[in-house]
């Protein structure tokens, strides 16, 4: 795995990138993307485990999101992430309209009618790419909170890694510490 396609093109939403789709999201008229853009950005799941995503996932008392961490199919897992007020108000939202039974998924798209929302959403601030995607998102909240000084053992988890070496190619970014070393090498004028 890498943080770069064939081409070197970046797979992640840098910062800046990450506050303009999160601007966006917050001024999105239809409640129902704006909530699943949101678990996207605040948790780093996958497209396909925020589908999964039912009403009793939402733990409004712990404040969390539990998601069945899909890709370690030998064994049902779960995980936990904590989520912020924002998002536990967009759930709210949906759940007080009644837009979902506890035995149905929140959101009953297709991958394939989510993958072309989140495009359009991106597409709507202006950013294309391999970057432009989930999966961008994805690898951006976990770059986010590494360069936060979260540990890349909680990154794992959030992640929903089974190994750590998986999650370590997160540490393979170019972020403010290393442009700072960078910079001490260079010739001081």
């Amino acid at each position: 795995m890498s943080l770069f396609d064939r081409d070197g093109k970046r797979k992640y939403l840098n910062p800046t990138e990450r506050l303009r789709f999160y601007r966006s999201v917050r001024r999105a008229d239809c409640p129902m993307e704006r909530a699943f853009f949101l678990t996207l950005f605040f948790t780093g799941c996958r497209l396909s485990e925020a589908l999964n995503l039912r009403a009793e996932d939402v733990d409004f008392s712990e404040k969390v999101l539990i998601f069945r961490t899909l890709k370690q199919r030998r064994s049902i897992r779960y995980r936990a992430i904590q989520i912020p007020e924002e998002l536990l108000e967009s759930f709210s939202v949906l759940f007080t309209g009644g837009c979902s039974e506890n035995d149905q998924t929140i959101w009953s798209w297709s991958r394939t009618t989510a993958w072309r929302k989140v495009g359009a959403r991106m597409e709507s601030v202006k950013l294309d790419g391999v970057k432009a995607t989930a999966k961008g998102l994805r690898h951006g909240f976990a770059i986010a909170n590494i360069s936060e000084g979260v540990p890349i053992t909680t990154v794992q988890k959030w992640m929903g890694h089974s190994q750590l070496r998986t999650t370590s190619i997160y540490l393979d970014f170019i972020g403010a510490d290393e442009r700072k070393l960078a910079r001490r090498a260079w010739p001081k004028n």
